[in-house]
C-alpha cells in the first residue's frame, strides 16, 4: 500500500523516482524497494519528512492544491491549516502502515504499530482488549463486528484471559450508543460450552446481535477479525498445525478497514441468527416461544438458582401478587405466566435442578426479590421467607410426578469450570434458553443446534455429577425438611 501511494505521488508531481531520490538524499535502489514494497518507508524517517516537505513545496501543489485536496478527502478530521500540518499529514499518508491515525487511536491505549506482529494467545487477548477499550472511549454511535472463524482454540485458552476479555467487552458496551455484531462458527473445538456461558453477559447485552455462519469446508488458515467501523481492524490468524501460534496484526488504513467491513456485511447477510432475544418484561411471549418449541415427552432440563413463581401453586402466587398490590392486567399476566410454565413442564419429560446454597442464603433473609415478577410488573416484587417456605412445602409434595423429577443440590459442589451463570432451560432437539432478569435486560433463546448441544451437554453433565442417592425422593425430602428449619440470622 505505501509503495502504491509513493508511486502515485511521483506521477502526480510529474517527476521520477530518480529525481525524488536525489532530492531527499537516498540511492535509487532504496527508492525502488519502497515502491515495490520490499522495504518500509517509516513515519519517523528523515526521508519521509524530506519527501513530504518537498512535495508540499512543489509547483504542482502550489498551483493546484492537489495533495491538500486528496488529504482532506482521505481524512477529513486531520488539521491542514498550516504548512507544517500539511507536511505531517502527507507523511502520515505515505507511511500509514507505520503510524495509526492519532485522531482515531488515543495514545494512552498503547496501540502497537500496525506492522508489529503479536504472537501467542496472551498477546492476542491484549490486542482484543485494546480494541474494546478503543470502542469504549470513542464517542457514539459506534459499531464493532466480531468474526470468529476458529483462529483461537478456546478450549486451551487460560480462563483468566477470557474473563478479562469479557470484562473489557462489557465495559465497552456500557455506552448505549455502541452496538456489536457477532458472527460465529460455534463448534465444540473452537468454542466449548464453558466459554459460551462465560460469554453469556455479552450475548444478553442490549444492541448485540449474534449470527451463525457455517463454512462447509474448514480452512487450513483460521482467522478471526475484530472491526470498529471506519476506525480499525484487528486480524488474528492461526493454522490447524500450529493453533497456539496466533498472529495478531492491527490495521488502520481506511481502505483495508472498508474491505473487511464489506466482507463482514456479506457474511452476515449469508448467515442466520444464532441467538434470539426478548426484553425481560416480555415474559409471556418468551414462555410462549418455549411452549411452542418444546416436544412432548422429550427430556427437558430446567436449571435455576431459586424456586420461582413459575413452579408454585396458583393460590400462593395469588397471595404474593396481592401482598405486593399487583392487580389488573399485570396480575393477569403473572398468573398466565405461571399457568404457561406449568403446562410446558407437565407435558415434557422434565428434570428440575435448584441450588441448595442459594436457597439456604435466601431463607436467612426476611424476604427475597423475584426478579422475573419484578420485570413483568415494572417494580420490585417481594417474596417473604414464609412464602418461600410455603413453596418448598409444595415442592416437597411434588418431587416426583409423571414426566417430572426435582433435585436440590449445592452448585458449589458441582465439578464444572463455570457454575450455571443464569437460569437455563434446554431440550436436546428443540431449544435452549437463558436469562437472569436481575442482571440483564434481555432473555435469550436459540434453535441453533450448536447452541442447543452446548447447553444440553452442560445441563446433562450437571445432573450426572449428582450422586444417584441425591436424586432419590427421600434425600430431597430430608433436604427440604432441613431448609424449613432455617431462621433469619
Amino acid at each position: 500500500m505505501t509503495g502504491e501511494r509513493l508511486s502515485w505521488l511521483i506521477r502526480t508531481l510529474g517527476t521520477s523516482g530518480k529525481e525524488l531520490s536525489e532530492r531527499i538524499g537516498i540511492d535509487t535502489s532504496t527508492m525502488s524497494k519502497w515502491r515495490k514494497g520490499k522495504r518500509i518507508l517509516r513515519y519517523d524517517s528523515v526521508y519521509a519528512q524530506r519527501m513530504a516537505a518537498w512535495a508540499m513545496d512543489s509547483d504542482v501543489e502550489r498551483k493546484t492544491g492537489v495533495l491538500t485536496h486528496m488529504l482532506r478527502e482521505w481524512q477529513p478530521s486531520l488539521p491542514l491549516d498550516s504548512r507544517e500540518q500539511r507536511i505531517d499529514a502527507l507523511r502520515l499518508w505515505l507511511t500509514l502502515t507505520e503510524q495509526p491515525d492519532v485522531q482515531a487511536i488515543p495514545e494512552r491505549h498503547g496501540v502497537p504499530a500496525p506492522t508489529e506482529l503479536l504472537i501467542g494467545v496472551e498477546k492476542m487477548m491484549e490486542a482484543q482488549n485494546t480494541m474494546f477499550r478503543l470502542l469504549r472511549d470513542l464517542p457514539g454511535p459506534q459499531e464493532m463486528i466480531m468474526l470468529d472463524f476458529g483462529a483461537i482454540d478456546w478450549s486451551t485458552c487460560p480462563r483468566h484471559l477470557v474473563e478479562t476479555c469479557v470484562r473489557e467487552n462489557r465495559s465497552a458496551l456500557e455506552n448505549p450508543q455502541h452496538a456489536m455484531v457477532i458472527l460465529d462458527q460455534l463448534t465444540d473445538t473452537y468454542r466449548p460450552r464453558e466459554l459460551m456461558f462465560q460469554w453469556m453477559p455479552i450475548y444478553l447485552q442490549p444492541h448485540v446481535r449474534t449470527y451463525f455462519y457455517r463454512n462447509p469446508k474448514p480452512l487450513p488458515l483460521r482467522q478471526n477479525i475484530l472491526l470498529i467501523r471506519g476506525r480499525a481492524a484487528l486480524l488474528m490468524s492461526s493454522t490447524s498445525t500450529h493453533p497456539d501460534q496466533i498472529v495478531s496484526t492491527f490495521s488502520y488504513d481506511p481502505e483495508y478497514v472498508r474491505l473487511y467491513e464489506d466482507m463482514a456485511d456479506a457474511l452476515v447477510a449469508d448467515s442466520r441468527p444464532m441467538i434470539e432475544v426478548m426484553e425481560t418484561r416480555q415474559l409471556i411471549p418468551f414462555l410462549q416461544q418455549i411452549g411452542q418449541r418444546m416436544r412432548s415427552s422429550h427430556l427437558l432440563y430446567m436449571i435455576n438458582q431459586l424456586p420461582t413463581f413459575r413452579n408454585m401453586p396458583p393460590e400462593l402466587l395469588d397471595e404474593i401478587l396481592r401482598d405486593n398490590q399487583v392487580s389488573g392486567e399485570q396480575y393477569a399476566e403473572c398468573m398466565a405466566a405461571g399457568q404457561q410454565s406449568t403446562a410446558t413442564r407437565t407435558r415434557c419429560e422434565s428434570r428440575q435442578l435448584y441450588n441448595l446454597d442459594a436457597i439456604e442464603d435466601a431463607l436467612e433473609q426476611e424476604y427475597i426479590v423475584d426478579d422475573d415478577l419484578s420485570a413483568v410488573v415494572g417494580r420490585e416484587i417481594r417474596v417473604t421467607r414464609e412464602q418461600l417456605k410455603q413453596q418448598l412445602r409444595f415442592l416437597r409434595e411434588h418431587l416426583r410426578a409423571p414426566h417430572y423429577s426435582l433435585t436440590i443440590y449445592p452448585f458449589s459442589r458441582l465439578e464444572v469450570h463455570t457454575s450455571p451463570p443464569c437460569n437455563m432451560l434446554v431440550q436436546d432437539d428443540s431449544m435452549a434458553a437463558a436469562w437472569d432478569a436481575g442482571q440483564y435486560m434481555r432473555r435469550m433463546y436459540s434453535e441453533e443446534m450448536s447452541v442447543i448441544s452446548g447447553f444440553y451437554q452442560y445441563a446433562d453433565s450437571l445432573w450426572e455429577q449428582i450422586s444417584p442417592a441425591c436424586h432419590a425422593e427421600a434425600w430431597c425430602r430430608r433436604r427440604i425438611d432441613a431448609l424449613l428449619t432455617i431462621e433469619p440470622k
